[in-house]
């Protein structure tokens, strides 16, 4: 009767334990599986990290930036050429200004010396009338002489005054565009020249800052490759659980089996010894050490997993400080320095119009001048022939004088004073026209330079070219920003994933806990076991022990088989052949 109930025990505990680990293998399955899928998004969420560093990394390395940086330097070279040459265009048409405003101001000096030789004039006129009066018999040559050099003399005033008005329209006109290029120099003609430094000063750290982001975006690309490589890793060591699942799978068989064949000896007459044959202890110890090594292995393999989880989840939080240095180097600070770049070349683009205005207006006065000059040289030519018939006048006086005797000598010393006013009037108007042939020369001179062709491209060309170079700038800027988002949201998605599987991730418990409960009820069925004593014979019957071994697929399996059997006393030596189509001592299925 003990037998019996003491068999009957042993059978419902091993089909209770069988159960157990049936269960467990089921759900530790539907536990890995939900791991796999969650790790291969992981995966392609990692993937897209590394996607998008790579992209970043080309963008901000690529020959293509170093191309725009280089022809941004070049068109930034020809824009300082193009200011400086119009600048010292500009300066020296403004010292050309400056030296006509100056003689200009001689040809009204000269002009003054007219006023007062026809003040002369006229006075000697009236002498000239009075002395011939006094003449006896009234000779009316003189004073028809005197009329001739008063109204000469009128003629020189007339023609003077046109010359100073002339000459006063052009002062005015100079001096005004003189005084707009003062006011333009004034509002900071240095200051483009400035900017220009300033702005390759930061294209040298624009480059510098996109070498750092290169950098940056390198180690973003390694971190997310190992990033991938540790969640290969992992996925490739989900493999243990199958290894684990067959170790209780057969252990599972083994209880199954043994199960079996205990329920077979109730109510026969040899049940006591038939159930000792069965080394039921000996079956119980090999399946304790088998499920113990299983739970060791597992928990270690889980461990590990773990452990990569947190590295991973070190190195997302790696990559999202990378990703912040990204948006420091290469999108604020790009976008900024674009911004500062367009507004900046404005500016000077504003200026550099502001230069082409300001010679632009100097040479339109240039061209008044020059207008002006052609009309003086006619009125300076009247008054030069002016002279020359005054000169004549005074010489006939001279010569009536002498003629009239002694009471002619007085007619005799005015008519030489009008002679040489005469001679000092054609001497006026010889400066007057030297002064006026240096003005329209120097104003020739500024002509012919405002209309020699430059080697430095024009102007609206340089803005043209500018706004592509921008635009590519800019482009790329936006697809930098792009990737960085998208690096961005990818990098919290993992990190947010990666640290709800290290919280969720509880397997290994409940593995650790469930195999530990079935050791534990093996321990108990072995208890019970060792009631019926010892086998009845001297050496124990190896056969049921070889059946086990032969369950095995995996080399470990059999190394704890027979580790255990050379402790459990003398029995029959196990054969060495494997079983027929057998893989070998040495390999694993799994």
């Amino acid at each position: 009767m003990f037998c019996s109930e003491t068999i009957d025990d042993i059978v419902a505990n091993l089909h209770a334990c069988s159960s157990g680990l049936a269960a467990l293998n089921s759900s530790t399955e539907d536990d890995f599986l939900t791991t796999g899928a969650e790790l291969r998004e992981v995966a392609a969420r990692a993937g897209e990290i590394s996607t998008a560093a790579k992209a970043i990394a080309d963008l901000v390395s690529g020959a293509g930036l170093e191309g725009h940086r280089e022809a941004l330097q070049k068109l930034f070279d020809q824009m300082r050429a193009y200011l400086d040459l119009s600048g010292r265009k500009l300066n020296s048409n403004t010292g050309t200004l400056r030296t006509i405003l100056g003689t200009s101001d001689d040809v009204a000096l000269h002009l003054v010396g007219f006023k007062r030789i026809v003040k002369h004039l006229r006075v000697l006129g009236i002498s000239t009338k009075i002395e011939s009066a006094r003449l006896a018999g009234g000779n009316n040559a003189f004073a028809n002489i005197a009329d001739d050099v008063e109204k000469l003399s009128g003629l020189i005033n007339a023609k003077s005054a046109d010359i100073l008005r002339a000459v006063t329209s052009s002062h005015k006109v100079i001096g005004e565009t003189l005084s707009k290029v003062s006011l333009y120099e004034e509002r900071g003609q240095g200051r483009s020249q400035t900017m220009l430094d300033d702005i390759v000063r930061n294209l040298s750290s624009l480059s510098e800052k996109h070498e750092r982001s290169s950098i940056a975006a390198q180690r973003v690309v390694s971190q997310s490759d190992e990033i991938s490589r540790s969640i290969g890793d992992i996925v490739g060591s989900l493999q243990f659980h199958d290894i684990t699942r067959q170790q209780i799978e057969h252990v599972t068989e083994a209880m199954d089996a043994l199960g079996e064949k205990m329920s077979r000896l109730r109510g026969t007459e040899n049940a006591l010894s038939a159930a000792r044959d069965l080394c039921v202890s000996d079956v119980c110890r090999l399946q304790m050490n088998q499920l113990e090594s299983a739970k060791r292995e597992f928990v270690s393999a889980v461990g590990g997993s773990m452990d990569c989880f947190r590295t991973i989840a070190g190195n997302v939080v790696e990559i999202s400080k990378e990703a912040a240095a990204l948006v420091d180097a290469t999108g604020a600070a790009g976008s900024s320095f674009l911004t500062r770049l367009k507004a900046d070349v404005a500016e000077i683009v504003r200026k550099l119009k502001e230069n082409g205005e300001a010679n632009q207006g100097l040479l339109s006065a240039v061209e008044s001048v020059a207008v002006t000059i052609t009309d003086l040289a006619a009125f300076v030519g009247s008054i030069e022939e002016i002279g020359v018939d005054i000169g004549l006048l005074a010489l006939n006086a001279q010569i009536r004088a002498a003629q009239t005797g002694s009471e002619g000598a007085a007619l005799g010393v005015l008519a030489e004073a009008v002679r040489k006013l005469s001679e000092d009037a054609r001497g006026q108007t010889l400066s007057i026209s030297e002064a006026l042939t240096h003005i329209s020369s120097s104003a020739q001179g500024l002509r012919r330079g405002g209309t020699d062709e430059d080697e430095i491209p024009e102007l609206n060309e340089m803005v043209e070219r500018f706004g592509g170079l921008l635009d590519a700038l800019e482009g790329m800027d936006g697809e930098v920003a792009s990737c960085i988002n998208r690096m961005e949201g990818a990098t919290k998605e993992v990190e947010t994933r990666i640290r709800d599987l290290i919280s969720a991730v509880r397997v290994h418990e409940t593995m650790e806990s469930s195999l530990s409960g079935a050791v534990a009820a093996l321990a108990k069925i072995d208890g019970k076991a060792r009631q019926f004593g010892p086998p009845t014979g001297e050496v124990r019957d190896a056969g049921y022990l070889k059946q086990l071994e032969d369950r095995y697929t995996m080399h470990k399996e059999r190394s704890i088989h027979r580790s255990i059997i050379n402790t459990i006393g003398p029995m029959a030596p196990f054969p060495d052949k494997e079983p027929e189509g057998g893989l070998g001592e040495n390999v694993e299925l799994f």
